[in-house]
């Protein structure tokens, strides 16, 4: 979904949208990984949030770092 976001401070913002997307890795650290390099292909991605438990934290990592995000 389309979420409305203000960017900047009191003297200078801008409003936008962001875009969020959801992959869900069901706890698997491959499938966190994959998440993460599927993402890192995109031109529009900004950044990437999560996983949650350590070994898919870790799986991903390695997947950002590999991709250079």
């Amino acid at each position: 979904p389309d979420v409305p976001v203000k960017v900047g401070s009191k003297s200078r913002s801008r409003a936008g949208t962001v875009r969020v997307v959801v992959r869900d890795s069901g706890g698997d650290p491959q499938r966190a990984a994959e998440a993460v390099a599927e993402l890192s292909e995109q031109s529009d991605v900004l950044a990437v949030v999560g996983p949650i438990f350590s070994d898919e934290s870790v799986a991903a990592a390695d997947a950002a770092e590999r991709a250079e995000i």
